[in-house]
């Protein structure tokens, strides 16, 4: 070690010296008074990295994603339920004293909600046909790590040749949706015909696709497949960080 110490500290003063000979015959405007001297000149790099940058990373890491389950809905379409119209609704709201949702049963409030905004956005026809929008809502799931319900026990263990080794015991929280989210049209990549739809138009769509219930069974498939797949991933990651079993709890 000493020796190595002194090595570094006689590199570091040739440096030094090197870089001081040439400054000293280099002049003011940065040209060589000796011909053949290698020019060097001290420079300093200052590298400005945003603190806003740094906190979004942290909040990325804070969440687990680990699944998307991909839904596209027919507005309204797809909000119409079978057996349901707009007249028996209306007589309904005619002799009803109370609110509108208190009035209706939850089929008629899906599909006069629907109606309503369809006809308000110029969806609606006078034929009783609509003009139709396809709406693109990713859902995201994932593990949220920043619960406090999340850790890692490391146990010793024997190996099957009789050595020592380490298992970690991970507990983590249930994987929940973390994200939902409507994808903007693109015009170049719809495939549908086209509609004369505001921007605020699109805006209320969204809005109402994003607030409908997703299927239940889509649901717990999505949750399962989340839950799978960031076990694998924390399984894969500390293995290779050296443990060799990996026990979820």
């Amino acid at each position: 070690m000493r020796r190595l110490r002194r090595a570094v500290i006689g590199l570091a003063v040739t440096a030094v010296l090197v870089v001081a000979a040439a400054a000293l015959f280099t002049d003011l405007l940065g040209r060589q008074l000796i011909p053949g001297l290698p020019l060097l000149r001290l420079q300093q790099v200052r590298v400005v990295e945003s603190s806003s940058v740094t906190l979004e990373r942290v909040r990325e890491l804070a969440t687990l994603s680990t699944a998307e389950y991909v839904h596209r809905a027919v507005f309204p379409y797809d909000y119409l339920p079978r057996g349901v119209s707009l007249p028996p609704i209306l007589r309904k709201l005619r002799a009803a004293s109370g609110t509108v949702r208190d009035a209706l049963t939850e089929d008629e409030y899906r599909y006069f909600r629907a109606h309503t905004l369809a006809d308000d956005i110029g969806l609606a026809g006078s034929d009783g046909t609509y003009a139709f929008v396809v709406v693109t809502l990713v859902v995201t799931a994932g593990i949220d790590l920043a619960t406090g319900a999340e850790s890692i026990e490391i146990e010793p263990m024997v190996r099957a040749d009789g050595s020592e080794g380490r298992r970690a015991v991970v507990r983590l929280a249930s994987a929940s949706i973390v994200d939902v989210a409507v994808e903007d049209i693109n015009a170049a990549d719809y495939p549908y015909p086209n509609v004369a739809l505001s921007p605020d138009g699109w805006r209320r769509v969204a809005a109402f696709v994003r607030d409908e219930l997703i299927p239940q069974a889509a649901l717990e498939k999505l949750l399962l497949a989340a839950t799978r797949s960031g076990r694998d991933l924390l399984r894969g990651l500390l293995r290779q960080a050296g443990f060799d079993e990996v026990v979820f709890e």
